[in-house]
């Protein structure tokens, strides 16, 4: 009965993390990856032999930036590794942005459990921001429309003034 309890409980989690669009996995109290949804492994083809080998959290980082990955990383490899495992081991909870080899914009949230594994989910921002950037400019362009029709309205009204005698 306990083996089917610990089955059950976990194909449940799993399909929670399956059901999860963004990227999820999972690193024990060690930092080590022991779990992750598809769709964390189908942004990170790596990230299967990576939970094979039960890397650790490190190792991930620093293999997304050898490979280009995390381009605020680019020219200051080593400080961003050592400020990005600062915040990883010292935070409960945190949110980070950063920009793909690809110009993806993606948000990372981190979590640490009760039991002192830590929870990472990314989803993609990429279209979110592109929407906010359009946007932007529409609402300048508007307001820049909104400028012209009140010069607009005024020279008219100047110029009706001008026309009529006084």
């Amino acid at each position: 009965q306990a083996q089917r309890d610990l089955a059950a409980s976990e194909a449940r989690l799993r399909g929670a993390m399956e059901s999860f669009q963004g990227g999820f996995a999972l690193f024990d109290s060690q930092d080590r990856i022991v779990m992750a949804n598809e769709a964390y492994t189908r942004a990170n083809p790596w990230a299967k032999e990576m939970l094979r080998r039960q890397s650790t959290f490190e190792d991930v980082l620093r293999f997304n930036i050898a490979n280009g990955n995390v381009r605020e990383a680019e020219g200051r490899e080593e400080e961003y590794i050592r400020g990005r495992l600062r915040h990883h081991r010292r935070s409960r909870q945190q949110n980070l942005v950063y920009t793909t080899a690809e110009g993806r914009k993606m948000l990372i949230h981190e979590s640490r459990t009760p039991y002192g594994d830590t929870a990472v989910a990314f989803a993609d921002l990429t279209d979110l921001v592109r929407a906010q950037e359009q946007t932007q400019r529409l609402q300048a362009e508007l307001a820049h429309v909104a400028r012209l029709n009140t010069m607009g309205e005024m020279a008219a009204g100047f110029a009706h003034e001008i026309n009529q005698p006084l």
